[in-house]
C-alpha cells in the first residue's frame, strides 16, 4: 500500500495547522464539559484522549514524511509539561490520581513518529491501541456492577477492563491487518494474538500512566 493515502491539503502545513489548532479547541471544549459538570472528570479526559488519538492515528496515513508529525508531537510535550506543573488544562489531567499519561502519550507518539515512520501500517495499529483500547477498556472496567480489581506495580486495574482490552486490542489487530496485509488467516490470528497479549501485559503492569508510553 502506498502512504500517504489521503492528502487533505495541496500543502501538508495546512494539515499540520489544522491539527496543531484542532487539539487546543478540543482542550477548551474539555475545560468546558468540566466546568459545566457535564461528563465526570475521567470520563471527560478518557474522551479527550479518545479523539486526539484517533488524530494522531490517522497520521501516519496524510503525512508524507515525520518533520511535521514529530513537530506536533514536540510542541503538545513541551505544552502539556507546563500545563501540568500550573496546573492548566485540568480537563485532561485526572483529578483522582496521579498519573503522567498525557505526557507518555506525545512522548510515545514523537518515538513511533521518528523512529518507526517507515513501517507505516505498525503504526498505524500501535496507535489505533492506545487511541481505542486503552479509554474503552477503561470505562468498562469502572462501570462493571462487579469489578475485581488488582495491582501488579503500582497502577489499579480491574478483571472486566483487562479482559476489554485485550479483546479490543486483538480485533482492532486482525482487522487493520487484513487491510494492510496479506497475511494467511493463521498468521493473522497469531499475529493479532501475541501482539494483543503483548500490549495488555503493558497496560497491567504500568505506573502513573506509563502504559501510554
Amino acid at each position: 500500500m502506498e502512504f500517504p493515502i489521503w492528502i487533505p491539503f495541496q500543502s501538508e502545513w495546512w494539515t499540520f495547522f489544522v491539527i496543531l489548532l484542532s487539539i487546543p479547541i478540543l482542550i477548551y471544549i474539555s475545560e468546558l464539559i468540566l466546568r459545566f459538570n457535564i461528563l465526570s472528570p475521567e470520563a471527560n479526559r478518557r474522551l479527550v484522549h479518545l479523539f486526539v488519538g484517533m488524530l494522531i492515528t490517522v497520521s501516519p496515513l496524510i503525512f508524507s514524511d515525520y518533520l511535521l508529525p514529530s513537530s506536533l508531537a514536540l510542541i503538545f510535550i513541551i505544552v502539556n509539561y507546563f500545563a501540568y506543573h500550573n496546573e492548566k488544562f485540568i480537563g485532561i489531567h485526572s483529578q483522582d490520581r496521579i498519573t503522567y499519561g498525557t505526557i507518555y502519550f506525545p512522548f510515545g507518539y514523537l518515538i513511533l513518529t521518528t523512529g518507526f515512520w517507515q513501517y507505516t501500517e505498525l503504526m498505524v495499529i500501535s496507535l489505533a491501541i492506545l487511541a481505542i483500547a486503552d479509554p474503552f477498556a477503561a470505562i468498562i472496567g469502572e462501570n462493571s456492577s462487579k469489578s475485581f480489581e488488582f495491582v501488579i506495580w503500582k497502577d489499579k486495574k480491574t478483571i472486566q477492563g483487562t479482559i476489554a482490552y485485550f479483546i479490543i486490542s486483538f480485533i482492532l489487530i486482525a482487522l487493520l491487518g487484513r487491510l494492510f496485509f496479506q497475511f494467511p488467516t493463521t498468521y493473522l490470528i497469531c499475529f493479532s494474538f501475541f501482539t494483543a497479549f503483548g500490549a495488555t501485559i503493558a497496560e497491567i503492569t504500568s505506573s502513573k500512566g506509563s502504559d501510554n508510553f
